[in-house]
């Protein structure tokens, strides 16, 4: 889709002009994230957010946490499963306090998602980031619940995704 390979193009700028985030990318994911009439610019805003956090000035990061929880509890559900798919990389980038404070009731309530077998198999591969991100004890608090939840999952996509990730990782 145009508007996908729009994203890809504006995050390939990026990687080569970090410096353009803070003035430019920031304002305009804001804008995405916060367009109500058209739900496919906050899916926009979703597939931006890893790349523009990355680079982000760090005053601005609160607010892009902000606006990612936003987006992950959208009454739209195309937009929280666009944010779903992208919880892996936008993890990966945010510090463990960042994360245990901000993203952690995000990712388990997405976990738990009623309606879309989707965003609860990006969650199981959400976990491998956390995973290595958090220590034993914190994994056992927060993540295991969550691959245990899966395993059990009525869905045979969510309980396939554990099976693969976890023969991956054996």
């Amino acid at each position: 889709m145009i508007r996908d390979e729009a994203i890809k193009s504006l995050c390939s700028v990026v990687e080569k002009r970090p410096s353009l985030v803070p003035e430019y990318v920031v304002p305009a994911l804001h804008r995405l994230a916060t367009k109500q009439d058209f739900f496919t610019a906050r899916v926009s805003a979703c597939a931006l957010l890893p790349t523009a956090y990355r680079y982000a000035a760090d005053d601005q990061k609160p607010a892009l946490r902000k606006a990612y929880t936003a987006l992950c509890a959208d009454d739209t559900p195309m937009v929280r499963r666009a944010a779903a798919h992208k919880m892996r990389d936008f993890v990966a980038y945010l510090d463990k306090t960042d994360f245990l404070t901000d993203i952690l009731v995000v990712y388990k309530n997405l976990s738990q998602e009623d309606t879309q077998d989707t965003i609860r198999v990006a969650c199981v591969h959400t976990s491998l980031v956390i995973g290595g991100m958090l220590t034993v004890e914190e994994n056992k608090q927060h993540t295991v619940s969550v691959i245990k939840e899966a395993a059990e999952d009525r869905s045979w996509r969510v309980r396939l995704t554990v099976a693969k990730i976890g023969r991956a990782h054996v």
